[in-house]
């Protein structure tokens, strides 16, 4: 049976995170599968202020005193979701440099047949995304949002049969 590193890029959107862990945990894509988080922030915490970001949900039923909000970092996010790594460098490295730490991992751990990068602001509706990328015979996917029997979705729409973006638009 094949297995698959699934590895999800984050820097500063821990709850964003969370729904899509929750999410592929939901419909089993860790169930024979490896899933790790890179994490772009060096494993430290972060805050968020009202002041530049004054829509955010968590200031939206805070009292008007409250200016800002300590959010966790991935490692503590993680003692929520056994079995899940986190990987991360000891500065912010960028988007190609936090991919790439999902790439390393997976050409350093050779019992996995497959590699699937995610970024954090996904939420998957349903399971079966794997099994479909591996039985399309293409050895590389990039931007996948649908049914490649159907095609009348095309590429950068949003009506993928196994995610959405997440917060919705």
């Amino acid at each position: 049976m094949s297995k698959t590193l699934i590895a999800c890029s984050s820097y500063m959107k821990s709850d964003a995170l969370s729904v899509l862990l929750d999410s592929l945990i939901e419909h089993g894509y860790q169930e024979g599968n490896k899933i790790i988080v890179c994490d772009d922030n060096a494993g430290k915490g972060y805050s968020i202020t009202r002041k530049n970001n004054p829509n955010h949900p968590d200031f939206l039923h805070a009292p008007p005193e409250v200016k800002e909000i300590q959010k966790p970092s991935v490692p503590e996010l993680l003692k929520d979701y056994p079995g899940i790594e986190c990987v991360h460098g000891k500065e912010r490295g960028g988007v190609a440099a936090n991919k790439n730490r999902g790439i390393k991992y997976f050409l350093e751990n050779p019992e996995y047949d497959y590699l699937l990068l995610l970024d954090d602001d996904i939420k998957f509706i349903s399971p079966g995304f794997i099994d479909l990328c591996i039985e399309s015979g293409m050895p590389h996917l990039t931007g996948y949002l649908g049914d490649p029997a159907n095609d009348t979705i095309k590429f950068g729409e949003t009506q993928s049969p196994f995610f959405t973006t997440f917060p919705p638009q």
